[in-house]
């Protein structure tokens, strides 16, 4: 009976030199501009790396993708520091460096809204909706957000099907998408198929 053979994890310095290295690709990319035919990037904006059902998602299915997959890239933009959840095999940036993002761009919470208006990309934008919290805390929910809920320049993705029934049934926005767990692969899937045959509005 033959021994199973286990996949060795990197060191950090390994996974620094990679971030490194991965870093260096995406902002010369990023300088020649987003367009269809070259390999892209996924940026998802993320209030921190902490603690969280979301955060623990998005970092266990991005590793999991980069480590099985070429095609793309991703890079999450914090707004606020903190200790990671755990070692995310991807590119990890400050907020400020989302200016020079030219790829599509995923918002995780209703407050980023204003920032997708504000970045200046000819690549598509999404509010992935992993939190009701605008229903339970609607004091969140000020004019400037309203006004881009349906404003139309982003596509909405829900976690899931009841998410997706509630903002269509009380909001009459269009949801796009329904991809659970923050499911890196779904993500470029359906992000992919959308840029492929134009359907980003």
């Amino acid at each position: 009976m033959s021994k199973k053979k286990h996949k060795r994890h990197l060191t950090k310095k390994e996974l620094d030199i990679r971030n490194k290295n991965k870093l260096s690709e995406i902002q010369e990319r990023n300088n020649r501009g987003f367009t269809l035919d070259k390999m892209w990037t996924l940026g998802f904006i993320v209030n921190t790396l902490q603690n969280s059902q979301l955060n623990y998602y998005l970092i266990r299915k991005g590793n999991k993708f980069l480590d099985n997959t070429c095609g793309a890239d991703i890079i999450a933009y914090y707004e606020n520091i903190s200790a990671q959840i755990t070692q995310p095999h991807f590119a990890v940036m400050q907020l400020s460096e989302m200016l020079n993002h030219n790829g599509p761009l995923v918002a995780t919470s209703i407050q980023q809204l204003p920032l997708l208006e504000r970045h200046q990309s000819n690549a598509p934008k999404y509010l992935y909706v992993w939190d009701l919290e605008f229903l339970r805390y609607p004091h969140v929910l000020d004019e400037s957000m309203i006004y881009s809920w349906y404003n139309n320049d982003y596509g909405i993705i829900t976690r899931c099907e009841d998410y997706k029934q509630v903002l269509e049934n009380n909001f009459d926005v269009k949801v796009k998408a329904v991809i659970p767990d923050c499911d890196i692969s779904q993500f470029i899937s359906f992000i992919g198929r959308e840029i492929i045959h134009g359907k980003t509005d």
